[in-house]
């Protein structure tokens, strides 16, 4: 029924230990829609997933199960962090994170929780609006010794408009909260999973609810401007300011639009150094990276399911994948990431992208698959040389 692919050790203990937090009589099709996820190519619809995982009967339960998983996705991505912290945070004392929102578009009238939002990155045909939906996203940053800033995300919280709340059913108990009160809410899950107490977290604006992240204990990270309001916050919270014209920051020259809109971050931590906020604030592009990423590669948004939890679900699902892959990579050196042998023109020192990431995985999983299943008859010379140019055409 189900394709068998052998994955990589690590991987194996990721997706076991994400099983290991669901109802053990369904928690082994997570292991099924992961590698239909990575193995899947062209529009990345969940029946593309199917397709790939081979998944041909029983179809109707793994749609059942994705929609669970969009109600106990705090628990699959706290025991996921918490994988994250013993392999890649052991030395340090503190991680900094970033919450940021994203719109994925969508079509359709029945979508639940679908709304009509701003559109961030106008495109050629200047729409100004984007149809689909918003999600806050809570991203660890992490910097890597050869790569440089690599984002992880890990949670995610779906925004829905006040005027859209009642397209969603009533059963779902779902109260409209803005942008900063899910942030709040994230910030809340980061501190309850006992990993976080040091965490730096760093929001997008200062509009009202912002007194909410302030009251956790974490050191919040954001930018601000120089209006009276924000003297008065600044008063009210005693923060310091550090302007991008910091007489001891090394990041001196910042584009300011005028002389009354000065841009500066504001941090709750009194200790901090103008060195350390403005280099926070710098590893907040791979959130963008981020983003991107998942909509490109992992084709978020594209998965055609209308429920409000199995949209929940096939982003977390797309999340955690994506983070999973980079885990898995983390210290694998560049000539098993990336296979750049038919790209001379290419710098083979360059950093790999998530997409090399993710067909350097697939390279190993078809080939790990391939040669402890075959037996040790059938490895001869030329059958091998054959087996890596399908390889080459299939990952």
């Amino acid at each position: 029924m189900f394709n068998e692919w052998i994955f990589p050790d690590r991987w194996q203990v990721m997706v076991a230990t994400l099983c290991s937090v669901l109802h053990q009589r369904s928690a082994w099709r997570l292991d099924i829609i992961t590698a239909g996820i990575v193995f899947a190519k062209g529009r990345r619809t969940v029946t593309n997933w199917f397709r790939w995982a081979g998944i041909s009967r029983r179809y109707k339960a793994f749609y059942y199960f994705i929609g669970s998983i969009g109600r106990k996705t705090e628990v699959i991505a706290t025991v996921l962090f918490e994988f994250m912290i013993n392999l890649i945070y052991r030395k340090n004392n503190r991680i900094l994170m970033g919450i940021d929102d994203t719109p994925t578009r969508r079509y359709g009238p029945k979508v639940q929780g679908a709304g009509i939002h701003r559109n961030p990155a106008v495109g050629p045909d200047g729409a100004k609006f984007v149809y689909g939906h918003i999600w806050v996203t809570l991203s660890a940053l992490v910097r890597h010794k050869r790569w440089g800033t690599i984002g992880l995300p890990v949670l995610a919280k779906m925004y829905i408009r006040a005027k859209n709340i009642v397209d969603v059913p009533a059963h779902y108990k779902l109260g409209f909260k803005n942008k900063l009160q899910q942030a709040a809410e994230l910030v809340n899950w980061a501190q309850d999973s006992q990993v976080t107490q040091n965490s730096v977290v760093r929001i997008q604006n200062t509009e009202g609810g912002f007194k909410t992240l302030l009251l956790q204990s974490f050191c919040v990270l954001a930018p601000v401007f120089f209006f009276l309001a924000v003297f008065q916050i600044f008063i009210f919270f005693t923060f310091h300011c550090y302007s991008a014209k910091h007489e001891n920051s090394p990041y001196s020259k910042f584009s300011l639009p005028n002389s009354f809109l000065r841009r500066a971050f504001m941090c709750t931590n009194l200790s901090a150094t103008a060195k350390e906020i403005l280099e926070a604030v710098s590893d907040r592009s791979a959130i963008e990276q981020n983003f991107h990423d998942l909509k490109e590669i992992e084709g978020v948004g594209q998965q055609q399911v209308r429920n409000f939890w199995a949209n929940v679900g096939v982003f977390h699902l797309n999340m955690w994948v994506h983070t999973m892959v980079e885990l898995w990579a983390w210290n694998k050196p560049a000539a098993i990431i990336s296979d750049r042998r038919n790209s001379p023109w290419d710098g083979g020192e360059r950093r790999p992208s998530h997409a090399d990431r993710c067909a350097g995985l697939r390279r190993q999983v078809v080939a790990k698959t391939f040669f402890e299943t075959s037996g040790h008859s059938r490895k001869t010379r030329k059958i091998i040389r054959q087996f890596y140019k399908l390889m080459k055409l299939a990952a």
